[in-house]
């Protein structure tokens, strides 16, 4: 590892990605997603950068014009999101290709919700609103179809392809 102070004088300008020395990891740790703890994994909404070490060297960070920033494990199918304050603060989980965005290289997978079934390609709205309810908001279009839920002072959103398949799920805090 770095230490802080190099660390800090290396990333500041942004040019540097914060994960620089972060380790590879091959095989993820176990990955369900908590809405009661607000967490995936080890990683909670709110837990600092440095929480997501144990994830390992990103695919890609992205640097969001000093407003944070995104690590990509497009090889686990999910990426995660941090405010200008490195803490946690979203993350996405890609379930199946969506049509519209063919070029992006991604391992899709199963994504374990605790106390639920296992979101997966072949999950459609129908198994969502028997999970989780009625939704809160829900729009269609020619993209596709997304079901937005509260609860837990969480955001969940579920957005579906024309043809009805789950292709990503998003959580976030309300």
């Amino acid at each position: 590892m770095i230490p802080k102070f190099v660390r800090t004088l290396l990333t500041s300008s942004g040019r540097t990605p914060y994960t620089i020395d972060w380790p590879t990891v091959e095989v993820p740790p176990p990955i369900t997603v908590d809405l009661a703890r607000a967490s995936i994994g080890p990683l909670a909404l709110g837990d600092h950068i440095n929480a997501a070490l144990v994830l390992g060297q990103p695919d890609e960070y992205v640097r969001h014009d000093g407003h944070g920033c995104g690590l990509y494990y497009r090889k686990w199918g999910f990426q995660i999101e941090f405010d200008d304050s490195r803490q946690f603060n979203f993350a996405c989980f890609l379930v199946s290709p969506d049509p519209a965005d063919r070029d992006r290289p991604t391992d899709y997978r199963p994504v374990a919700i605790k106390g639920k079934q296992p979101l997966t390609r072949d999950t459609h709205e129908p198994d969502i609103r028997s999970a989780f309810g009625k939704p809160s908001d829900e729009s269609k279009d020619a993209a596709g179809n997304l079901i937005t839920y509260r609860e837990n002072g969480l955001i969940l959103d579920f957005t579906f392809s024309p043809e009805g398949n789950l292709v990503e799920f998003t959580f976030a805090r309300d």
